[in-house]
């Protein structure tokens, strides 16, 4: 294969570099509307169990910071950490997950 076909094959390939720049830009922002959802689903259900956000973080244990960062969307919870907040709040973590889902629409594998 000579240069020219390899540069051809690879703009092929790689297209413009547009669609995928929006294509991430769109992944961001979905995972930036998850993460805020389902910080506000573990919000929900930790003052419907009128449980304060330093009772939750100590019966984890979490940092404080870091539990105001998860429900306020700025960070994800790790699984681990996800795991302890739906074991405080008695919770299977579908019942955070699919109502954060729903709230942003996600429709993967449909």
């Amino acid at each position: 294969m000579d240069t020219m076909e390899r540069s051809s094959t690879a703009e092929t390939d790689l297209g413009d570099g547009l669609d995928d720049a929006a294509d991430r830009a769109d992944v961001a922002e979905a995972r930036h509307q998850l993460r805020k959802a389902i910080g506000l689903q573990i919000k929900v259900q930790r003052t419907a169990k009128e449980m304060t956000r330093v009772q939750l973080a100590a019966a984890i244990p979490m940092n404080l910071k870091t539990l105001q960062r998860i429900e306020t969307g700025a960070t994800s919870p790790q699984m681990d950490q996800l795991y302890d907040i739906c074991r405080v709040l008695d919770l299977l973590p579908s019942e955070l997950i699919g109502p954060a889902e729903k709230k942003v629409g996600i429709k993967f594998g449909q």
